[in-house]
């Protein structure tokens, strides 16, 4: 099974740093404080809800396939800015930094910051180009099939799939052209994780000391709707 390394950026008050860095070295990241609490699909049969005419998100997020998820990055980039910038605050002021390899049958691509806009209200002479060069050929695919339709239920259906396409993983996790997404996030790969992720899949937990340089991003939210220089 192919295993991909990603990377966490969370933030947490000075006075735990010591304890979070404990924690999650000897349990791994399980439901707990330190992540946004969400959810990802599980298992669902692409090949054939692709060939559903009336595809809606009734087939693509039954109760029965979501389960407890943590957000990271493919780049350590990423992940500095969730912990310097995005999830740091006046309480939780101090930057963490986690590193773990998860299977790839345990990920998704993370579109809510992205590529669901792309989908829904994309023009799509605009930022084609940009979908395949941040998330392949078969991201496009979906795509095209998606702006060919006016339902816009059925668009977010379609992303719903490719969020889950092995090769649409694989070539986001490829990707290294900066993203400007939703609530100035700024990433190059984005994805959820299914939890647990277990203790021994901890590569390393640390706490930065110096936050880097916020890179200039290759295409933002709004290239989506307009064209892009």
């Amino acid at each position: 099974m192919t295993t991909l390394r990603l990377y966490r950026g969370i933030a947490v008050p000075a006075t735990s740093v010591g304890e979070t860095i404990s924690t999650i070295t000897e349990n791994g990241l399980a439901e707990g404080p330190w992540f946004w609490k969400m959810e990802q699909n599980w298992g669902l049969p692409i090949d054939m809800l692709l060939n559903k005419v009336d595809l809606s998100t009734a087939d693509t997020r039954p109760q029965s396939a979501f389960r407890p998820a943590v957000c990271a990055c493919g780049t350590v980039e990423g992940a500095s800015h969730y912990a310097w910038r995005h999830n740091r605050n006046q309480r939780d002021d101090t930057p963490i930094l986690v590193e773990f390899d998860a299977q790839l049958d345990r990920i998704i691509v993370d579109g809510k910051d992205f590529l669901f806009t792309a989908f829904q209200y994309g023009e799509p002479e605009n930022i084609k180009s940009a979908v395949e060069q941040l998330f392949g050929e078969k991201a496009l695919a979906y795509a095209e099939t998606a702006w060919a339709s006016e339902n816009q239920n059925r668009r977010i259906a379609l992303c719903d799939l490719a969020t889950m396409d092995t090769d649409v993983i694989k070539a986001h996790y490829a990707n290294r052209m900066v993203i400007e997404g939703r609530h100035g996030t700024i990433f190059a790969n984005s994805f959820t994780v299914a939890l647990p992720v277990q203790p021994e899949d901890i590569v390393r937990v640390w706490s930065p000391d110096n936050e880097p340089e916020l890179p200039i991003p290759w295409v933002t939210i709004g290239d989506t709707f307009g064209a892009r220089p």
